[in-house]
Formats: structure tokens, C-alpha cells, sequence
């Protein structure tokens, strides 16, 4: 059985099989998160849904990534019987994380849900757009009456080639994102590089929404770069 040894192992980097079962007892978690809303409960496995051993790999990968603490495990000798486990929840991390997850599960397993193989609709404008930016590498994206869905900045265009790790330009959105959407330049953060960071970024959202028109308002006469699309940092 192949098992998650490396806590430094990125979701990418983990097997098929790794990846079920961290799928797997995520899903668990966030079911019973959603009943309880609290961090403090327990959760039931059996063998229909996931193994004892395969849930209590998972489980340690997560406390190993300071998501959850497993204060104990029930079960007895019989190795079919349902396994209890007690849990201490990250919230804020968990709920980060599970977007990652449920993201990179889907890219691997069901690419027709990845947001890259979306048909966006064809008269969509920029104002009918909504990014919301979820941990350090993934965001949610809405447009017009469609069902959101998880991405990242790879899906989004926002790759450093040379490093594989966001790019200048996923730091210029996360910056607009915390300023609602926009920089003046009697801010402290509106430097002379941002302009080309804002070119790049123009170039970036162009390609991937399949969008001519500029997705900031005019320079001109707002006096400031100004999205017409909606960004929206974590906490909203």
C-alpha cells in the first residue's frame, strides 16, 4: 500500500491512489464541518467508503500539513468494523486546503470540471465576472448565472516558467484584490513596475475569458488602474 510518508509532498506531486484517499477523508471532514460548525468533533470510516488504514494515512498527512490534530482512534480487532476518529480542526486551513484539494482532484480525475475546458459564454462582459482568490494558489471564478468553479493560477496563466510557481502578475491580482480591485497611485503600493505588470495581466485575462475588450477602466478617467470585473480577496 502506497503511503504518505513525505509531508513536503505537494498535491501534484502525490500518486493516484494518495490523492483518493486524501479526496476521500477531506470530503469526510468538510460534511461533517458543515453540520457541526465547529472544530472539535469525530468522524466515522468503513471499509464501503474508506479503509481504516487508508483513512488514518490520510488523516496523518493532514496533521502533518497542521490542518487537523487526531486526538484518538476507536476501533476494534475486527479489521471491516467502523473506525471513530476525533478530530481538532485548522478551520481557516482546512478550508483553504479543501479547495486545493477538490481543484487538483478534478484536473487529475474529471478534466471536463477543470474551469480551463469551460465555455464561457460569448457575449460574457467583464463587469459579470467574479474572482475570488482562495489561499496562495487557487481561486474560485463565477461568471453570469454559471456555477463557480475552483482554479489556479496555472489554469489562469499566472505560471513563472522557469520556477513553476505564480508569477508577478497573480501578485498584482492578489494586490487588487485587497484594495477592492483597484491602485491608486497615492497608495504606497502603486510603483512605476506595476504598469507593466498591469500590461501582462491585461494580456493574461484577455486570453483566458476570451474577452477583446480592456478589463480595466480607462486610466484616463478614473486616474487609477481600475478592474470592471469583481476581485475579491479570501476573507469576503
Amino acid at each position: 500500500m502506497q503511503l504518505l510518508n513525505d509531508q513536503k509532498d505537494s498535491l501534484n506531486d502525490l500518486s493516484d491512489t494518495n490523492l483518493q484517499k486524501v479526496y476521500t477523508i477531506v470530503n469526510i471532514i468538510e460534511e461533517k464541518f458543515e453540520l457541526l460548525r465547529s472544530g472539535m468533533f469525530k468522524i466515522n470510516t468503513d471499509n464501503k467508503v474508506i479503509d481504516r488504514e487508508a483513512a488514518t494515512d490520510a488523516l496523518q498527512y493532514l496533521q502533518r500539513q497542521c490542518l487537523v490534530v487526531i486526538n484518538k482512534i476507536t476501533y476494534d480487532a475486527d479489521p471491516e468494523s467502523q473506525t471513530t476518529f476525533s478530530l481538532q480542526l485548522n478551520i481557516k486551513g482546512f478550508l483553504k486546503y479543501k479547495e486545493e484539494v477538490k481543484n487538483c482532484y478534478d484536473k487529475r480525475f474529471n478534466p471536463q470540471k477543470s474551469s480551463s475546458s469551460l465555455n464561457f459564454p460569448p457575449n460574457a462582459k467583464w463587469e459579470e465576472i467574479m474572482i475570488q482568490l482562495i489561499g496562495e494558489t487557487t481561486a474560485r471564478i463565477k461568471i453570469q448565472d454559471q456555477k463557480a468553479y475552483a482554479t489556479d493560477y496555472k489554469d489562469l496563466g499566472f505560471e513563472d516558467k522557469r520556477t513553476r510557481k505564480p508569477n508577478k502578475q497573480w501578485e498584482f491580482l492578489k494586490l487588487l484584490a485587497s484594495n477592492d480591485g483597484e491602485i491608486d497611485w497615492d497608495k504606497p503600493d502603486a510603483k512605476d513596475s506595476l504598469k507593466k505588470k498591469k500590461q501582462q495581466l491585461v494580456l493574461a485575462l484577455k486570453k483566458f475569458f476570451k474577452i477583446k475588450s480592456d478589463p480595466f477602466y480607462s486610466y484616463k478617467i478614473e486616474g487609477k488602474y481600475k478592474l470592471k470585473l469583481k476581485v475579491l480577496p479570501e476573507s469576503n
